[in-house]
């Protein structure tokens, strides 16, 4: 059951990862939002 009208707001979490392969949603920091981070074959970087 949804109340009221949710919204979503597009993030740019980079602009740099060439190649990503591997990108993963988890909680980082245990904060209880979601994490993102991603492996890149390209540029060899962890974001």
């Amino acid at each position: 059951v949804v109340l009221g009208q949710p919204s979503f707001t597009a993030t740019s979490i980079t602009t740099s990862a060439d190649g990503a392969r591997d990108v993963y949603a988890v909680d980082l920091d245990s904060d209880g939002d979601m994490d993102m981070i991603s492996g890149s074959s390209i540029d060899n970087t962890i974001a």
